[in-house]
């Protein structure tokens, strides 16, 4: 139906059971067998959501942005899964997040992909921290003992490798060289008189994964 306020197209459940509404969705998309033979090698998604691009108007009102291709709101707004990944109820009714992807041992959960200098994810908290890593359970360390990391030289001569001059503070990076070294860098400071600001972070020693 037409949304008499604003214009737009809406689509409303309303409860006719006499236990009130019996499904758990209001819109189910699907392909019958969950199959579909094409003559390309790709699958077929479910839902295509686009929004508008940015209009300039040439008036007072300016350039009208983008619209996003998908709002959702809720417990969690989005909720993904892998095709092997097994719905889980209660999980999401726990983790109340705005996205929340489900992977397997071979998918991950979510995938952010950055567009030639872009970044593949931005986190942002006012209050807490921007990103939190549950972490997984285990058995006592150990001892410890005093380590002193070795670093990437950067000086004039050697000026580091080629990171971002317009990074910002806050930003991680990882690098693997040629040979398969795989370093991690973070950004100091954002660009203002000069470029950003880089720096290793420098890591205790190396062992063997074994589970």
């Amino acid at each position: 139906m037409r949304d008499p306020d604003k214009g737009g197209t809406i689509l409303v459940a309303k409860g006719g059971e006499d236990n009130g509404y019996g499904e758990d969705h209001v819109l189910r998309v699907a392909i019958e067998n969950d199959k579909v033979l094409r003559d390309v090698p790709e699958g077929v998604d479910a839902i295509h959501a686009t929004g508008t691009v940015a209009l300039p108007t040439g008036g007072a009102i300016g350039t009208i942005p983008p619209g996003n291709g998908l709002v959702a709101t809720g417990a969690n707004g989005t909720v993904g899964y892998v095709h092997d990944a097994p719905r889980d109820k209660p999980q999401e009714q726990q983790a109340h997040a705005g996205v929340l992807g489900v992977g397997t041992a071979a998918a991950p959960g979510v995938f952010g992909l950055g567009a030639e200098t872009n970044n593949g994810g931005l986190f942002e908290s006012e209050k807490g921290a921007q990103l939190r890593l549950l972490p997984r359970k285990t058995s006592r360390l150990g001892p410890t003992v005093p380590t002193t990391p070795e670093a990437v030289v950067v000086n004039e001569l050697r000026r580091g490798p080629g990171l971002p001059k317009n990074g910002h503070v806050g930003e991680f990076t990882a690098l693997e060289d040629p040979s398969g070294k795989c370093t991690l860098w973070f950004c100091l400071s954002d660009p203002g008189q000069g470029p950003a600001r880089w720096a290793q972070v420098l890591l205790g020693p190396t062992f063997d994964g074994r589970v």
